[in-house]
């Protein structure tokens, strides 16, 4: 037989038995919408999440101060970290592979806003602030020159403050309250999205206002800056950049060789990679769920595959005794098998697809983040396309070879 006959006889044979057909899809089609759904949300959910943590830019570097021991039996202590040290980090001669750094000051301070104490925090920042991050106002300004220069009792909101504050009205020239100081709002962030929720619940003011009128004389006595925020020249410049910033804070700190340096640096580069990995294997974790429910899907194909052999035992004794091949009877079996898991795969597919869109909306509505993107991505729809046709034979392989291997005159005399 043609392989158009052996599909056509494939078909005829299916639909002659539409309920049992019917139900064996079914768990066909669990299985593969588990196994695409699951996929293409969890790759919607790492490319969302890797998008948003790239915006913050994969060529900055932040250094936080450190521990340190010297003494097994002193607790430890916290270097100090200065703007200073952000200064000394913009010399070409000694870190050309640097080409913005800021200054960052985060406080505990107390916030009154139209009669409402929030404990918002409150980061003093330097005006690169913006240029590190890539940073642009939705709404008035950045901090300029002047605002440091002068300490300018001026603030900057951050997207879901703002929005949460004044939703009635614009925010701009609206005054703040900070720890007994009148602040002018004279901007506002753009959102920096879901993960971006330390700048969007911030109120920012610059950097020498925050040492000199709100943290006073306890930075003096702890610590200049809470970090520092450096962006390197180019993408490729990052490593150049982490040895070069690491040389001149150790010397800066008088450290010798074998001295422990008292400060983290962290490039947001290993960050994304880090969260790229953990999320790329919670990705093959849930396919490998998905697996199972198609695993159970194949059984079922197995399981009345098997049935459907035994009651045609005699169709096939007639088939064989007016001349049919066992490999005619072996590929008709299989094909049906193959038939049953690829129509449950496609179907499967499209039920997926619905899954997918629909918790990408929920999500969004829920949370208000594009956290996950909705539709089918193509290594997803692959998978599913090549598990279901891989069902089909290997679970329908067995009862093909059981079917061709039976004798035509046993199988004439079967009741």
């Amino acid at each position: 037989m043609s392989p158009f006959e052996l599909v056509r006889a494939a078909a005829e044979s299916l639909a002659a038995q539409t309920l049992r057909t019917l139900l064996t899809i079914l768990g066909v089609i669990i299985g593969t919408a588990s196994v695409i759904s699951l996929l293409s949300l969890g790759d919607g959910l790492r490319n969302s999440v890797v998008s948003q943590l790239n915006s913050f830019g994969t060529d900055v570097l932040v250094v936080s101060p450190g521990q340190v021991l010297d003494d097994p039996n002193r607790p430890s202590v916290t270097p100090r970290l200065t703007a200073a040290d952000g200064a000394a980090l913009l010399d070409p001669a000694r870190a050309p592979a640097v080409a913005v750094v800021a200054a960052d000051l985060q406080l505990a301070a107390s916030v009154v806003v139209k009669g409402r104490q929030l404990g918002t925090p409150v980061r003093g920042v330097s005006t690169s602030f913006g240029a590190v991050y890539g940073l642009t106002p939705a709404l008035g300004r950045l901090f300029i020159a002047s605002d440091e220069a002068r300490l300018a009792r001026v603030a900057v909101l951050g997207w879901e403050v703002a929005r949460e504050l004044f939703r009635d009205g614009t925010p701009l020239g609206s005054t703040l309250i900070i720890n007994g100081y009148s602040f002018e709002v004279v901007g506002v962030l753009e959102s920096a999205g879901a993960f971006g929720f330390e700048q969007n619940l911030a109120i920012f003011v610059p950097l020498s206002t925050a040492q000199q009128r709100l943290a006073g004389p306890a930075v003096t006595r702890t610590q200049d800056v809470s970090q520092l925020l450096i962006r390197a020249r180019t993408t490729d410049a990052v490593g150049a950049a982490e040895t070069q910033v690491r040389a001149v804070l150790r010397d800066r700190h008088g450290l010798h060789d074998g001295q422990p340096e008292g400060f983290s640096l962290q490039a947001n580069r290993d960050m994304i990679n880090a969260a790229s990995g953990i999320l790329g294997g919670l990705t093959a974790f849930l396919a490998m769920v998905g697996g199972i429910a198609l695993l159970v899907g194949g059984i079922g194909i197995m399981n009345i595959m098997v049935v459907s052999v035994t009651q045609r035992t005699r169709e096939i004794g007639l088939r064989r005794a007016v001349g049919a091949r066992q490999s005619d009877i072996l590929n008709q079996f299989l094909i049906e098998a193959v038939v049953l898991s690829l129509t449950g795969g496609v179907l499967g597919i499209l039920v997926g697809y619905g899954i997918t869109t629909t918790s990408a909306i929920a999500v969004l509505i829920f949370t208000g983040s594009a956290l996950i993107s909705g539709g089918l991505t193509l290594s997803s729809i692959l998978v599913a396309t090549i598990s279901s046709v891989l069902v089909g034979l290997i679970f329908g392989l067995w009862p093909a070879i059981q079917a061709a291997r039976k004798l035509p005159v046993d199988a004439l005399r079967f009741e």
